[in-house]
């Protein structure tokens, strides 16, 4: 069993869902034999399990801009524009397999030039990619973000329609990854009727699911499984869409 996991994004630096650009996001926990034993802020070092983590969900490309000046309407405005490898699930993916954690990533890509370089830079940080689905038909995924000087989101597109070839199906086909695996990582890209799969897999295998809410938009998705997750990692607009109440960034006291 995964002793002691770290997920780590700062600033963007680890990936870019930038629905979190304000957001400096640093989960620890460890999961000893006994619950009651739980220490999240514990200094001792990382020790992973020899099992895999298994991670489920998006992968795809992130385009952001950032603002030099307010916009103007009907015209372009300077900017910071860059390109990076994004969706929650290879960003956790890779997170992990750089801290010296097996992981297995679940997701689905275009038969692509993006997709190439995707799963090329996944394979250089150590993720075991040999699951991944890689459809001739379909594009990667994008995400685009415009982001004001100060790092503020102020709107965000996604195209993501490749995800839902990570049917029941084919989950269902990967169910020796799940007996395998010492943990479950999930976004909220898949469809409801997969991510019911997952969590179905997972309790079947008695495992721990942490789940990413990944936008307000898609965070009601969780709703039916909050009893079944052991770790969640919303920022304040998820949280409330979870709580259902407004959680102002302002009074982190209310998380």
């Amino acid at each position: 069993m995964l002793t002691n996991y770290f997920y780590h994004r700062f600033g963007g630096k680890f990936g870019q869902q930038e629905s979190r650009i304000e957001d400096t996001i640093v989960i620890r926990f460890l999961l000893p034999a006994d619950p009651a034993k739980l220490n999240m802020f514990s200094d001792e070092a990382p020790q992973f399990s020899d099992d895999p983590v298994l991670v489920i969900g998006s992968a795809g490309m992130d385009i952001v801009a950032r603002l030099k000046s307010e916009p103007r309407r009907g015209t372009s405005s300077p900017a910071q524009i860059r390109r990076t490898f994004g969706g929650v699930a290879r960003n956790v993916a890779e997170n992990l397999a750089r801290l010296g954690q097996q992981v297995i990533l679940l997701a689905a890509v275009g038969m692509d030039e993006t997709g190439d370089e995707l799963i090329d830079g996944l394979v250089e940080a150590g993720v075991d990619v040999s699951h991944v689905l890689r459809l001739p038909e379909q594009a990667t995924g994008s995400y685009l973000a415009i982001v004001s000087a100060r790092g503020a989101l102020q709107f965000a597109l996604d195209d993501m329609r490749i995800t839902s070839a990570i049917s029941k199906e084919y989950l269902r086909s990967k169910s020796d990854l799940f007996a395998a695996a010492s943990m479950v990582f999930v976004d909220m890209n898949l469809t409801k009727e997969s991510l019911r799969t997952v969590f179905s897999l997972a309790r079947r295998n008695d495992l721990p699911v942490c789940a990413d809410p990944t936008s307000t938009t898609l965070a009601e998705k969780l709703h039916p499984y909050l009893d079944d997750l052991m770790l969640i990692t919303p920022n304040f607009n998820e949280a409330g869409v979870l709580c259902k109440r407004s959680i102002g960034a302002s009074r982190p006291d209310q998380a």
